[in-house]
This record gives C-alpha cells, structure tokens and sequence, in this order.
C-alpha cells in the first residue's frame, strides 16, 4: 500500500488553506467525495457566495481608486458565458435563491444548519452584531439592518455605504408601484410625495432608535459614502420635473455626520461619490458622457462638503486623514460660471490643501432609474459588457484625442499643487 499523502488525509488547516484557492463549481465537486472534505468544502462553499460573473468587479461599476477591500482576481466568480450579457450569473442566481425556497419547504432544519439562520422571517433584529472588519452595504436595504450592524462597529477597519431608501413612483402613472408611506406625508417636504420623477433616495435615519448610545469607530481607517443627485436643470431645457427629497438627503447627512465623528481620529481615506439623476425616458437623448458634461451640477454638492468641512475643522490638532477622493462632485467645463475654484468642490479642495490632505476628484457615473417605479439598479448585472463597448470605441478612434471617462482624474490636490483638469486635451 502505498505510504504517499493523499488530499483526505492531510491536515484541516492545509485542506483549509488548499480549498480556499478553489473556485465555487470544484468546491462544490469535492463537497461531494466524502464527509470529512464535505465538511471544509461546505463550509467555504457558504461563507462567500458571489453570483456575477467574472469581470464584475474590474468593471465601471466598482471603483478602483482607491483600491477596493477584496482583489477581484481573489473573486469566486462564476465562468462568463459565451452567451446573453450577464444573463448566465442572473439566471445563477435565480436558481440560487429558487433552491434556498424549495428547501425552506422541504427539508428547514438542513436549511437553517447550513445558513445558520432561523427559517422563520425575521421581524426584529435581535442579539449582538457580529465582529466585522470590513463591512459593505449597497443599493435598497431596511435601515434596521445598518443600525444592528453599526451599534457595535469597534473592529470595523473599512466601512462603504451607499444605501438606497424605498423609491417613489411618478405621479404621472395610473398604477403606481410605490406611493409614499403616511409617515412620508406628515411634513411638507419637496420630492417626497409626488412630481413627474422622484430621484432615488438615499437611506437615513438609521440611529433614530440609538437614543444616547454613542456611535463608535475607534479602528476605521477607510470610510466610502456614496447617494444619488440632483441634475444641473433649468427652465430652458427641463421639459419635466426631477424631484429631490430633501428630508431624506438631510436624515443621510445626518447620519455620515455622526460615522464621521466618530471615525476622525482614525481615518486615513475617505470617498466620497454623488450619481447625477436621469430617468430612462429622457435618457434617449443623453449619453453618459453628454449627462456628465453638461448636467453634473456642483452645487448639488455644498451641503456634503460643507458637513465634511465642518467635522474635520472641528478638530485643531492634525488629523490622520491623508487622502479625499470625489466621485461624481466635480465639473471643470470651461462655460462654468463661477469659475470652478468658486464653486463648492473647488472650495472645499482648497480647504483640504491648506489642512495638507491629498485630494482626487474624478468624474463619475449618472444614476440612471426608472421615472415608472422610481427605482434605481444600482449595481446592474451587465456592467462588465459596457466596459467592453467603451475598449471597442477606443480601439476604433486609436488616433484621435483620448475620451475622458468614468475614472478620469478632473482636478487634484496635494500640499504643493492644485490641478484642474485641461478639456481641450480630451474630445
């Protein structure tokens, strides 16, 4: 009999170590050889689901500067198909969530050993938060859930919110999808009930219930914060009304007020990202590019930079904070008036520049809903297929002046300069 070491009898740790470089359809392969690789293969199996296929993540969809907390490469990616556009991980996870129903019928008790979770629906969040890290949460969500997770935060290294709040129909549908709740009737408030299209709204109000508990962030070193915007309109273009609910934008901003209180003395990097709104109707006569020149507004920034000034002068001493980076915040079309340096973000760069935190302000993306539901895909499941049009209009133009893109620097900061960006070098 052969004495050679086999893959069954080698150490849990190793088997632990070996499996974790395994991508999901092998994992799921050996879970099915014998009990004891079952074990380790399953539970790798469950403690990281990705459902896109490859190529999300190094997609415009995710940002690459800085560098996001997971290298895509390290991803457990399902193989792109040859077929559809992003069909096939849709279609994936379908399945995935349709196996997670029959098995809640027919057999609860392996459900709840695999996922650790009661079968019955959750109606309060109860017991402690778990010891995180790095916590992501993104797109449509309850706020009870950032609350629970947030209440005990004293590991978190790198926090990223860009949570949307239940969208509003427009009022110009017969059969509404969403109607504003009573509670969202109780004040006057300007694009939360009704108008031609209600522009997503981002979450707030998530400490409402925290009362005198404190927020805490002793170790955050890395903090993302991202929401919808209001367009740059007037009377001489708009042919319809956006509406921008401002109780919620200052319930948001109310609360990245107290995350960054809290997080001050320790953080080093902060993101800062603004989508422009424009519904799918009046998209037709837009391209992104076109939406981003002419309709991203400055202004709709000023009172997020103003909320971020005002924490960070709230404190004499140097702050740890190196570095600013603005996503979808910064115009440097050469009709503005007032000139850019006159503008909020062109304002609040100099503060920083004068504190001596770098800053990089770079274009950014639109946030494109439907006016018929109010809804927003946040993170839509075809993202990889639109990087690929962008390589093919380059190859195609290889001669001509550079494009300037989602990631294209627009102006910087640094305790020696302040650079605006040069248009006339792009087309």
């Amino acid at each position: 009999m052969s004495s050679d070491p086999t893959l069954d009898n080698l150490p849990g740790e190793i088997q632990l170590h070996i499996f974790s470089q395994i991508g999901a359809h092998d994992l799921s392969t050996i879970a099915r050889t014998s009990k004891r690789l079952n074990q380790i293969a399953t539970s790798l199996l469950w403690n990281d689901i990705e459902l896109r296929e490859e190529g999300y993540h190094e997609s415009r969809h995710e940002i690459k500067v800085p560098p996001p907390a997971r290298d895509p490469a390290c991803r457990p990616y399902h193989p792109k198909q040859k077929w559809g556009n992003g069909q096939g991980a849709c279609m994936k996870a379908y399945r995935f969530f349709e196996m997670l129903q029959i098995m809640h019928k027919k057999n609860p008790d392996r459900l709840q050993q695999i996922t650790q979770r009661s079968e019955e629906q959750v109606s309060k969040i109860v017991g402690s938060p778990p010891k995180l890290r790095f916590l992501k949460l993104s797109g449509y969500m309850p706020r009870e859930v950032p609350a629970w997770l947030l209440r005990e935060a004293d590991t978190l290294e790198r926090l990223e919110l860009d949570m949307l709040d239940r969208p509003i129909s427009t009022y110009l549908s017969n059969d509404p999808h969403f109607t504003p709740l009573p509670c969202e009737k109780t004040n006057t408030d300007y694009g939360s009930l009704a108008d031609d299209m209600v522009v997503p709204r981002p979450l707030g109000n998530i400490f409402k219930d925290y009362g005198n508990h404190e927020v805490k962030l002793p170790k955050l070193r890395h903090l993302f914060l991202g929401k919808p915007a209001e367009s740059y309109s007037d009377s001489t273009w708009a042919f319809e009304r956006y509406s921008l609910s401002k109780r919620a934008e200052k319930a948001c901003y109310d609360d990245w007020f107290r995350i960054l209180e809290a997080s001050l003395k320790t953080l080093e990097t902060l993101v800062l990202e603004q989508r422009p709104a424009i519904d799918d109707i009046e998209s037709d006569g837009h391209s992104e590019d076109t939406w981003m020149d002419e309709r991203l507004w400055s202004e709709a920034s000023e009172i997020l930079l103003e909320m971020v000034q005002t924490v960070i002068s709230s404190e004499t001493s140097q702050l740890p904070l190196k570095r600013v980076y603005l996503y979808g915040i910064v115009n440097v079309s050469e009709e503005l008036v007032p000139p850019f340096l006159d503008l909020p973000p062109g304002k609040f760069m100099q503060f920083l520049k004068d504190r001596g935190v770098e800053c990089e302000a770079r274009r950014g993306k639109w946030c494109f809903f439907d006016r018929q539901s109010g809804s927003v895909d946040w993170c839509p499941w075809d993202a990889a297929y639109e990087d690929e049009e962008e390589d093919e209009d380059e190859d195609e133009d290889e001669d001509t002046e550079p494009l300037v893109k989602w990631d294209t620097v627009m102006a910087k900061v640094d305790n020696r300069s302040f650079i605006v960006l040069d248009l006339k070098r792009f087309r």
